[in-house]
């Protein structure tokens, strides 16, 4: 019976001690601008530089530009709201899919799957901003808060 409840216990012990809160991440939110416009629909990707620990952090803007960061956690099952305070080379570009895909019109009928528009669209945003030499650095401080990211439509001037 003893040794029973003694390796009821470790095994609680040990599992109780698995549980993993996440990284500690600071929220973040920002907006996106292009020569001073909001900028729309984009994807962010903050990775960081220096000693910055992590994985980095993504978000997308919204019709009006803002964004909300989320950390990238390998494995993780849940989203971690924030990124881990430090400095990180800002990456922007255009999403994948666009979310403009209307909805079909139907009478109560299953709808037929709608294809997204693939065909190439000229990018609003210079390519220097899409690469890892992008010259977009944001400094997260510990208390998190808000950061603007601003592009230039042309970046050399």
């Amino acid at each position: 019976m003893l040794r029973s409840l003694s390796c009821s216990m470790l095994v609680f012990a040990v599992v109780a001690g698995c549980g993993n809160s996440g990284p500690a991440v600071v929220p973040v939110e920002g907006r996106l601008t292009l020569d001073g416009n909001s900028l729309a629909n984009k994807s962010l990707m903050f990775t960081p530089i220096e000693s910055t620990p992590g994985q980095g952090a993504g978000g997308m803007s919204d019709a009006e530009g803002k964004f909300t960061l989320k950390a990238m956690v390998p494995g993780a099952t849940k989203e971690y709201e924030g990124v881990i305070p430090g400095r990180y080379r800002v990456t922007v570009f255009e999403p994948l899919l666009s979310g403009d895909v209307a909805a079909a019109e139907t009478d109560g009928e299953p709808a037929a799957a709608l294809a997204p528009d693939m065909s190439r669209r000229k990018s609003e945003i210079s390519a220097i901003y899409r690469t890892e030499q992008s010259p977009l650095i944001v400094d997260v401080p510990e208390s998190g808060g808000e950061v603007v990211v601003e592009l230039k439509s042309n970046p050399s001037s």
